[in-house]
This record gives C-alpha cells, sequence and structure tokens, in this order.
C-alpha cells in the first residue's frame, strides 16, 4: 500500500464559485453541461420504393396502329359510299345487264330546191376583205342581171365546182382568206367562176409575170393590167381573164360561157370612182 494519504472527498453541491462537481463515473449530460443546448436529431425519410416502369412506348405504338386501320376503314368506307351514290340507278332488267350502246342518228338528207328561173350568183361562205363587195349581188347592176337572164338564163342554184384559175402555183393565191366567189351557168355545160381577191400589189406584179410566162397576153386595161388566155378541149372553149389593180386580183373562168363586157362590168363595182 502506498503511503500517500488518501483523496479527500469531494464536496456535494456547489462550491464557493457555485458551480456543482459532477459525481465520479457519471457520465455528464450534454443538454446541461455548459448551457449548450442539444441539436435536434435529424433522420432521414426513408426513400419510396420505385415503381416498375412498364413497356408503355410498346402500348404507344400499338394505339396509334389500331387508329391508323380506323382512319383508313372510313376513308374506304366513304369512297365507296361515294361511288354507290354515283352509279346511275336501274330502273328495268337484271343487275348484270349490258347498257345498250347510243343509236346515233344518220344524217339527214339534203333537199335542193328546185332550179330558180331568174340567175343569180352563188357567194363564198367565208367572210369578206375589207374594200372588197361585200357579197355577190354588189358586183353587178340590176341591168346586167337582166341581161345574164336572158343569155340562156344561166341557173347556180347547185352551184360550180370550178377551179379559179388552172395553174397549180396561182391557184393559192386566189384562196387568200377574205376572198369572195361568185358562180354563174348551167354545171352541166356552161358557167363561169369569178373570185376576188386583195392579194397586195407585189404579188399582183408576180401574177402578171407568171400569166405572161404561162403564154397569156397581158395588156393596161380598166387603169390595171388585163390578162386573158384562151384554151380547148373536150368540153367546148373556155379560158381565162384576169384583171389585176391596185393589189386586188378579178379572176374569171369560164367554159362556153363568156358574156360580153363581164370584167368591164366587175371593174366598175369593185374600183368605184377615185378608188
Amino acid at each position: 500500500m502506498s503511503d500517500l494519504p488518501p483523496y479527500p472527498p469531494r464536496p456535494q453541491g456547489p462550491d464557493s464559485a457555485g458551480i456543482t462537481s459532477e459525481p465520479i463515473g457519471e457520465t455528464p449530460d450534454p443538454l446541461v453541461t455548459g448551457g449548450i443546448p442539444a441539436l435536434p436529431l435529424t433522420v432521414p425519410p426513408t426513400p419510396a420504393p420505385r415503381r416498375a416502369r412498364g413497356p408503355r412506348w410498346v402500348l404507344g405504338i400499338i394505339a396509334s396502329i389500331l387508329v391508323l386501320i380506323a382512319m383508313i376503314a372510313g376513308v374506304i368506307a366513304i369512297d365507296n359510299g361515294a361511288l354507290n351514290l354515283s352509279a346511275p340507278s336501274s330502273t328495268s332488267g337484271s343487275a348484270n345487264e349490258r347498257p345498250r350502246p347510243e343509236v346515233v342518228p344518220g344524217p339527214v338528207p339534203v333537199v335542193t330546191p328546185a332550179p330558180s328561173d331568174v340567175p343569180s350568183a352563188t357567194p363564198s361562205t367565208s367572210p369578206v376583205a375589207e374594200g372588197l363587195p361585200a357579197d355577190c349581188d354588189a358586183l353587178y347592176s340590176d341591168a346586167f342581171k337582166a341581161a345574164l337572164a336572158a343569155d340562156g338564163a344561166p341557173n347556180t342554184a347547185a352551184g360550180l365546182a370550178y377551179r379559179p384559175t388552172t395553174d397549180s402555183l396561182l391557184e393559192p393565191l386566189l384562196a387568200t382568206p377574205g376572198s369572195l366567189r361568185c358562180s354563174w351557168g348551167d354545171p352541166a355545160s356552161r358557167g363561169l367562176l369569178t373570185t376576188i381577191a386583195s392579194i397586195g400589189k407585189t404579188s399582183a406584179a408576180n401574177v402578171v409575170t407568171r400569166l405572161e410566162s404561162l403564154g397569156a397576153k397581158c395588156y393596161a386595161e380598166f387603169s390595171g393590167t388585163r390578162c386573158v388566155r384562151s384554151m380547148t378541149g373536150t368540153g367546148g372553149p373556155r379560158g381565162e381573164s384576169h384583171l389585176l389593180r391596185n393589189g386586188i386580183w378579178i379572176s374569171t373562168y369560164w367554159t362556153s360561157f363568156s358574156p360580153d363586157g363581164y370584167t368591164a362590168e366587175l371593174a366598175k363595182h369593185v374600183f368605184p370612182a377615185g378608188r
């Protein structure tokens, strides 16, 4: 044993300074020692368990496909209904009966009127060019028409299928749009065809050159250039008379019918005074 004296007993209660001694062997209380308040203990919340993710994208794709199929089926149903509405309803016969072809009426026969005792000119149907007589009646005076009627009573009710000239190079010029054609005579034996066309001065000069190369006799007459040529054939005498003035061409083809003063009568009405 030690010779040291034992520790004096610890006083109970506060000392002279007012401090109370802790009992030996006891654990100091942190809530009292030093006057420091105890901090609250925070317990973290327990996280909720995660919900297992299902295959939502698969369900979305399936739903989209079903909607698309429903839309397509609706469109097809609408189209079928429209077709059924547009189809004509059958009032008779079976459903498999084929439509009968439409009957197209045949041509209506044309009745040709009886020939008139008074001759008349057969005009062209196309509009006449500006500066030319409006129709065939404007080409002749009443006295000249009466003279033509007295000269064998020519009749043009059936028309005359004459060519305005026998030359294939000149004929297209007489077919110029706006030209005027008038025919007189009997289609079976005698008659004439007069064509009046506006071709211009340059073309008119070329026509004169062409007629001279064909053997026509050309000379100055009626303030223009007149060219005449005669021919013979099995159908009797025939010929051509051409008058060109200021770009206007008066062409007359005749067969077994050449009235006196015919070209002079035309010039008087086609080229009035001052023209």
